[in-house]
């Protein structure tokens, strides 16, 4: 899935009953740029100049908003993946896997 225009993406979160706020924009924008499945707290790292007064908190909140809505999937952590992580469109859910030995995801 590509970033969808400010217009569209506007119209997908009415869909799902969210507003398009300037920080859902952002950490969206955010998510569905990056090929990895970053942590909320990478994504926090990478938004938090364009939203200075955005907390962590409200980070997880709206991850867990883009989920209810299916705008994203959430990644549970494990022993061998680590963290929870979140992952945009750019690739079908069962297109991942981790890989044992270091840990990381490999798509």
């Amino acid at each position: 899935m590509s970033i969808p225009s400010t217009d569209r993406l506007t119209d997908m979160f009415a869909d799902s009953g969210l507003r398009c706020t300037r920080q859902r924009r952002a950490l969206f924008d955010a998510l569905m740029a990056t090929k990895s499945h970053p942590t909320a707290d990478m994504l926090y790292r990478q938004v938090i100049s364009d939203c200075p007064g955005m907390s962590l908190a409200t980070v997880y909140n709206t991850l867990e908003a883009f989920v209810k809505a299916g705008l994203v999937l959430k990644i549970p952590g494990t022993r061998w993946l680590g963290p929870l992580r979140w992952q945009g469109g750019w690739h079908p859910p069962s297109a991942y896997r981790a890989d044992r030995g270091c840990g990381r995801l490999a798509g």
